[in-house]
């Protein structure tokens, strides 16, 4: 096997992996940084919500 299609088939391989993570993301997020800011986001509404739930019912 010579070193240009050996290169071709790691950069084909590339390609495949990267769309695969595109495809493991959920349909209505884009990027992995969209997804853990939507994360962070998510889980500091629910901090927010379970504090005021407590404060409410003291």
């Amino acid at each position: 096997m010579d070193p240009a299609s050996s290169r071709i088939g790691f950069q084909l391989s590339l390609i495949i992996m990267e769309n695969k993570d595109i495809q493991d993301l959920p349909p209505f997020v884009k990027t992995w940084k969209q997804f853990y800011v939507l994360l962070i986001l998510w889980l500091v509404l629910l901090i927010l919500g379970f504090y005021a739930f407590t404060v409410y019912f003291r």
